[in-house]
């Protein structure tokens, strides 16, 4: 007997590396425009020749299957800097997003094989499938930044996101989130101990971000073909309609101290608190409606805990570098619906 395997596989990744052109319009407003596309593909050829212990029982199979990827991604940008009075800046962006992805799969089989010779027309019994899934967003954004002589940061930011993956009424969802920070070791009240704690800083930030569903149908109903019903073409209903499906929302708030001594001792505590509502989960139903369950927003978590981080730089050389790090956290994670 001869054990005969061939397997064969050719990917080609075709890249458009980031385009970006950035233009001053006047003063410190400039615009920047940014484009990227990124496509691959993979064809696969498997042969499982009959005279292999792989291939015998069904006299030889025959797999060949190719899928390209394709993503684009375009972003405008409109930026402004700005120092007044010495110690007051800000920095302003505005923005535009796009994201579009193809997803295209080709699949067919072929097994009894007559001869050694692969390729799906030598098949006696054959089979094939396909599909393209896509899904596309769209986003607007801003951000706001403000610090004042390098001891006061406040930050503010804006977007609002458009999903394929949700339906007309409800794929936009708006997402905020704000921020401040202040270093305590440029203060004059810190002089005295700039020997020691050579940086101090306070920090802390809130603001909601969303998640949309993996599925990029999941809120429709629709029907799925290629089934056989006495002989003709048939379809069934793949899936449970719900209109409602929506982001589900994260609020994430958190508070943090660092602290540097002597340049070489890091302290680092932070406290984080996180409310995720409108959870995506698959809601159990009645079987009798054809469904098992059906992807909906059903669930509310909380999540908060505490980390301490104790980082020290023992030795530092040309050649030669020792630095030890001791974490500690504490987590609880509740289900609160």
């Amino acid at each position: 007997q001869t054990a005969t395997y061939n397997y064969d596989r050719s990917t080609i990744v075709r890249t458009l590396n980031t385009l970006s052109a950035t233009w001053n319009i006047w003063d410190n407003l400039n615009i920047k425009e940014t484009l990227g596309y990124d496509f691959n593909q993979t064809n696969n050829r498997v042969w499982w020749d009959p005279r292999s212990n792989d291939g015998r029982s069904s006299k030889g199979v025959f797999q060949r299957y190719m899928m390209n990827r394709s993503k684009l991604n375009t972003q405008t940008q409109l930026t402004y800097n700005k120092t007044f009075a010495e110690h007051h800046n800000i920095d302003v962006l505005l923005g535009f997003e796009t994201e579009d992805y193809k997803y295209d799969y080709t699949y067919t089989n072929g097994n009894t094989y007559p001869s050694y010779l692969p390729e799906i027309t030598n098949a006696g019994v054959s089979r094939g499938a396909s599909n393209i899934n896509s899904y596309r967003m769209t986003s607007y954004l801003g951000r706001l930044n403000y610090d004042y002589a390098g001891k006061y940061y406040v930050s503010g930011s804006f977007r609002r996101d458009g999903s394929s993956r949700l339906s007309r009424d409800s794929r936009w969802g708006n997402f905020w989130s704000v921020s401040g920070s202040w270093r305590l070791s440029q203060e004059a009240f810190m002089e005295s101990l700039s020997n020691v704690i050579t940086d101090a800083k306070i920090r802390a930030s809130y603001g909601v971000n969303g998640t949309q569903p993996k599925d990029y149908y999941g809120y429709m109903g629709v029907y799925e073909f290629g089934y056989n019903y006495n002989g003709n073409g048939g379809s069934s209903e793949a899936r449970f309609y719900n209109p409602s499906l929506k982001w589900e929302k994260n609020y994430n708030l958190n508070i943090g101290l660092s602290l540097t001594f002597i340049d070489r001792i890091f302290v680092n505590l932070e406290y984080y608190n996180r409310d995720t509502k409108d959870l995506l989960y698959n809601r159990p139903i009645s079987s009798t409606t054809g469904f098992l369950n059906y992807l909906a927003n059903i669930g509310q978590l909380n999540n908060k805990g505490v980390e301490f981080e104790l980082r020290t730089i023992n030795f530092a050389g040309p050649d030669f570098n020792w630095t030890s790090v001791l974490n500690l956290t504490h987590n609880r994670n509740k289900i609160v619906a």
